[in-house]
């Protein structure tokens, strides 16, 4: 998702969190399969996005950094 790109990382972080919170409450609640799998799609996009920016070191922001 090119749109992921352009985000800042505090955005990604902010959209995981939002996710993972609605993720967690249509387990809990039964929601419907297409919820739970765009939820788990957005989830996968959005940490691949964030371990690609922690691998390249390029932000550092929220406490994600390269380590050597």
């Amino acid at each position: 998702m090119d749109d992921l790109k352009s985000m800042s990382i505090e955005s990604l972080l902010d959209l995981l969190a939002t996710y993972t919170t609605e993720f967690t409450h249509i387990r809990r609640s039964g929601g419907t399969k297409e919820e739970y799998d765009k939820c788990k799609m957005l989830i996968t996009l959005l940490t691949a996005e964030i371990a690609i920016r922690k691998q390249q070191g390029g932000n550092t922001a929220a406490g994600i950094s390269k380590t050597d």
